[in-house]
């Protein structure tokens, strides 16, 4: 496995250009398994943990928000430059943080789906200069119910999340996600990340490994 730290901190031409075709990407090896389990210990601060219990943990994915605002490793882990000098390429050097979250999946076998949407729909924002990146814990697996992506969807705009007038949080057009070939499984091992577009249409199944 190569070291982390010796890794490449910016994109290749290969990476920008795989995320201007399909709105995403994924690189492996970004952060140690010594930094990973830090940050493992850090989720277990009583602050998170007293703060997940108080959701339906064991049923449903649960999504911490502040996250940056709890145990400083968080703060510290937003501004790391192995995670800013790969935005740069993609929205510029004007950075700032939106929002963070840790999300959990619940480890009940069967359980912890999350409806197909785009993150654009929930943020106060109006252009489309965003990007998320998400942080491995732990290995993103189909059997988990990894989260999965539309192929270019972010190309389409955004789609309709509302249902009798009433926004749902879900996108409606079942249609785009129906084709199995334009669907892909993002599935960063733990120390990885993955980088999608705000417009990026998303979801993911139900935890099968119990």
């Amino acid at each position: 496995m190569p070291n982390p730290s010796s890794t490449p901190q910016e994109l290749t031409d290969a990476e920008i250009a795989q995320f201007n075709e399909d709105g995403f990407i994924v690189i492996d090896d970004i952060f140690s398994p010594e930094e990973v389990e830090n940050l493992r210990q850090a989720a277990h601060d009583p602050t998170i943990v007293d703060e997940i219990k108080k959701r339906d943990f064991e049923n449903t994915t649960v999504h911490l928000l502040s996250l940056a605002a709890r145990p400083p490793a968080f703060l510290d882990l937003a501004k790391d430059t192995r995670i800013i000098n790969r935005i740069k390429p993609l929205i510029g050097p004007d950075i700032q943080l939106q929002h963070s979250k840790l999300t959990t999946k619940p480890s009940t076998k069967g359980t912890g789906p999350f409806a197909w949407h785009q993150d654009f729909a929930f943020f106060p924002h109006t252009n489309t200069d965003l990007v998320a990146v998400m942080i491995m814990l732990d290995d993103a697996t189909p059997e988990n119910g990894c989260m999965q992506m539309v192929k270019g969807s972010y190309k389409l705009g955004l789609r309709d999340h509302m249902q009798d007038g009433i926004f749902t949080g879900g996108c409606q057009d079942e249609a785009l996600w129906s084709d199995p070939d334009k669907v892909s499984l993002i599935t960063p091992k733990a120390g990885g990340i993955s980088i999608h577009h705000c417009l990026s249409l998303h979801g993911s199944e139900v935890n099968q490994s119990g």
